[in-house]
């Protein structure tokens, strides 16, 4: 099968202003014609090295176009040449365990690991070239500037903000934003509720215990035995 990318490249949403705001709203009816001036399709190159299946991200920049399948970064150019790829999925100081997201920037492949709790940098070739390191677990990230990026935790690690600001050539932190409170998981739920057990089993409270699975380890239930 052949892989298609259709480029939009949006030059004007008004042909007197092309800084107007059009706002759209589901009560407005508007076609591509109205805020598109030019529809480009690219036809990505299959080559042995590479087949792509499950595209799961698209990142370009002015002369590049990224595409995330599978384990690996696909690098080609604007006209759909294949030219390289990262494929780095490892263990070692200079793979990825995982890609929860990446991004190209002054031609170099930033990739962010979050079971890692790093952003590895690699040329466009799969040459590693460094690494930062970040306080936490993170989804999603940006480039803000050149050299500062925003990281976004979805509301799912231990900073407690949904948004920090990451200094690349400082490497650390130079803000928070959004903080939020923790939110009481799935996996949160049950480590507390094992060591709430645990905790009563070590001081042979089994009638406690048995109260807990009576009442199917229940909220009430254990507000119950707290307060008795």
């Amino acid at each position: 099968a052949i892989m298609q990318l259709l480029i939009l490249l949006v030059t004007s949403c008004n042909k007197e202003s092309s800084n107007e705001v059009v706002h759209i709203t589901p009560e407005i009816e508007m076609s591509t014609a109205d805020c598109v001036d030019h529809v480009e399709y690219v036809v990505l190159e299959k080559t042995d090295e590479c087949i792509l299946s499950n595209v799961e991200v698209l990142r370009m920049n002015k002369d590049k176009i990224a595409v995330q399948s599978n384990r690996a970064i696909y690098i080609f150019n604007q006209q759909g040449e294949y030219l390289s790829k990262v494929d780095k999925m490892g263990n070692a100081s200079d793979e990825y365990i995982i890609i929860n997201d990446f991004q190209i920037m002054d031609d170099e492949i930033y990739i962010l690991s979050g079971l890692q709790n790093k952003i590895q940098k690699y040329s466009l070739d799969g040459d590693y070239i460094g690494a930062y390191v970040l306080d936490n677990s993170y989804k999603h990230f940006v480039f803000e500037k050149n050299n500062t990026i925003i990281l976004s935790s979805e509301q799912c690690n231990d900073k407690h903000f949904n948004f920090v600001r990451y200094d690349l050539s400082k490497k650390k932190n130079v803000g928070e934003i959004d903080e939020f409170e923790d939110i009481d998981t799935y996996t949160n739920k049950s480590q507390k509720l094992e060591k709430i057990v645990n905790d009563l089993t070590s001081k042979n409270c089994t009638s406690c215990i048995e109260y807990l699975k009576q009442h199917n380890y229940s909220k009430s239930a254990l507000q119950d035995i707290v307060l008795n």
